[in-house]
């Protein structure tokens, strides 16, 4: 099953970064313009209006993100900033609400290669794509993710991919159901994805 796995990210990998899918880029002024695009591994935006168009490069300065179509789902990347002194990356949009939930997606390999920000499939079972809140890679060559938590009104995004709990009760003392969960280590029994949504939904 895991090399199953494997194989299917591979080929949609490939898949992805070899042709554009339907698009929208957002720009930070809010506005937009729909076409083609896709993202490299290097989590840098291609994109291009017409088919036929040469594609180009879109950065962090100009572009805030870009939503990314196949006809079945649609998964939207935004650049957020991780840590002061460095760029923006160009995360997975999870959650978004009051507080926003962005995951990285890398794959651990014995030679070190990341193949960049790009979601595995569009259709996956959300439950089994966020259970694993601590991440860590039973083997070299398993997909692991980072998760950050960011606010509207905040510049760098809070990292919560390990001691979720820490994390939590300070990011959600704002809301006593939550906060609570934390406590009382219910959390456990729920993915961050579904915590976030919980608290976008019910915490004023």
């Amino acid at each position: 099953m895991k090399n199953i796995f494997l194989a299917f990210f591979l080929l949609f990998t490939f898949h992805l970064f070899s042709q554009t899918l339907q698009a929208e880029l957002i720009f930070t002024d809010g506005t937009s313009v729909e076409g083609y695009g896709t993202i490299t591994s290097k989590n840098k935006i291609m994109f291009r209006v017409e088919p036929e168009d040469e594609l180009e490069v879109w950065e962090h300065y100009v572009v805030k993100g870009i939503y990314l179509n196949n006809s079945i789902d649609t998964k939207y990347f935004e650049y957020v900033k991780t840590k002061q002194h460095l760029p923006p990356k160009l995360l997975e949009a999870i959650s978004m609400g009051k507080v926003n939930l962005y995951r990285e997606i890398k794959k651990n390999s014995g030679i070190g290669i990341q193949i960049g920000n790009i979601g595995i499939g569009f259709n996956q079972n959300p439950s089994n794509m966020f259970n694993d809140l601590h991440n860590i890679p039973r083997n070299r060559n398993e997909v692991t993710y980072k998760f950050y938590l960011k606010r509207e009104n905040e510049k760098i995004a809070t990292n919560a991919t390990k001691k979720f709990k820490k994390v939590g009760l300070k990011y959600f003392d704002d809301c006593e159901t939550i906060k609570e969960m934390f406590e009382t280590n219910e959390f456990r029994k729920y993915s961050n994805k579904e915590i976030v949504d919980q608290y976008n939904a019910f915490c004023e």
